[in-house]
């Protein structure tokens, strides 16, 4: 990963193929491989916001401090709504060291595996979704929490 890349989008993109991979190793060894995109799925190993959150940061300082990523640094966790305007919901966040700009770095939308979502922090705090998540596609369990964002 640290090798091969050219610009700070590229690792962006190297990041969501790397948690999702991370995911699938580590769902298999902690019974957490099942997880569904959401949270409100009644099976063993779901996880929430939260726990997604806090998997993926770490991650991704685990990958920082072993030199493979350079581009970008590791924030703290971020939470919007907080109940006051929506249900909240929590996520990774990363900068880009040249120029300072913020990105959610969000593994909930999707099942188990996928690649984590990167986008601008402020489009994800305006209550951003993925069209193609199952969250957004009408997934009853996802689709009771969306509706409460």
């Amino acid at each position: 990963m640290a090798n091969n890349v050219s610009d700070a989008e590229q690792e962006r993109n190297l990041i969501a193929v790397a948690i999702g991979a991370l995911e699938k190793i580590i769902g298999a060894k902690t019974g957490t491989s099942a997880d569904l995109a959401g949270t409100f799925h009644s099976i063993q190993g779901q996880l929430d916001c939260n726990d997604e959150a806090i998997n993926s940061t770490t991650y991704m300082r685990l990958m920082r401090q072993n030199g493979l990523i350079k581009l970008h640094e590791i924030e703290d966790m971020r939470t919007r709504n907080f109940f006051f305007s929506g249900w909240p919901h929590s996520t990774a966040v990363i900068h880009e060291i040249a120029t300072g700009e913020r990105y959610a770095v969000d593994s909930w939308f999707y099942d188990n595996g996928f690649p984590a979502t990167i986008v601008p922090f402020a489009l994800w705090k305006s209550g951003y979704i993925p069209k193609d998540s199952p969250i957004s596609k009408g997934d009853t369990q996802a689709k009771k929490q969306n509706s409460a964002q």
